[in-house]
């Protein structure tokens, strides 16, 4: 969603997502998740942004981020079939990006980014039977550093100024299972 240009220049590619962890209460459970990122450039609208009109295409500029961090879940009817639940994570982040070509005019590149990621969510879980659940959530990742400028590899030929970078920041509807051992 966030910064702006990478919301409008950048598509979801691969996403996923595993984590385990552990019931201290019915209504409250510990997590640790790991979750790998990817986003291919629009090599369609980013040709008009670095703005070449050559045949060339744009190659390149997939923008991937990993994200390790723990979370605690609380489960709002712990006893019912279908539960609602809210999760808190805080972890660490890193994002890179592959270099954005046409070949032969230009080569733009991002600098690498880390920090730390607070990932709130809000969702609901459902028992299948005593080991497995099924859920769906939806998650508002903030992957703080404000370098993070993906705008860097949409510069035009000749351009001199890096763009003003801010906070990745990443919404997500996710769906999974939960098995319980």
């Amino acid at each position: 969603t966030e910064p702006g240009l990478f919301n409008d220049y950048w598509n979801t590619a691969f996403q996923l997502t595993i984590g385990g962890g552990m019931v201290i209460f019915p209504w409250f459970e510990v997590n640790f998740n790991y979750a790998t990122q990817s986003f291919s450039n629009n090599d369609i609208a980013s040709k008009e942004k670095l703005q070449y009109q050559g045949v060339e295409d744009v190659e390149g500029g997939s923008v991937h981020t990993k994200m390790y961090y723990g979370s605690a879940r609380f489960i709002a009817v712990p006893k019912a079939r279908t539960n609602p639940f809210i999760e808190l994570g805080v972890g660490a982040f890193k994002t890179k990006a592959d270099d954005l070509t046409v070949e032969g005019v230009l080569s733009n590149s991002m600098e690498p980014v880390n920090g730390m990621c607070f990932v709130p969510s809000i969702g609901v879980q459902y028992a299948m039977n005593e080991r497995w659940s099924a859920y769906t959530k939806y998650t508002y990742a903030i992957n703080f550093n404000k370098d993070f400028a993906p705008g860097d590899l949409l510069l035009p030929v000749n351009a001199t100024e890096p763009t003003v970078g801010d906070d990745q920041r990443i919404s997500s509807i996710n769906v999974g299972l939960i098995a319980k051992f």
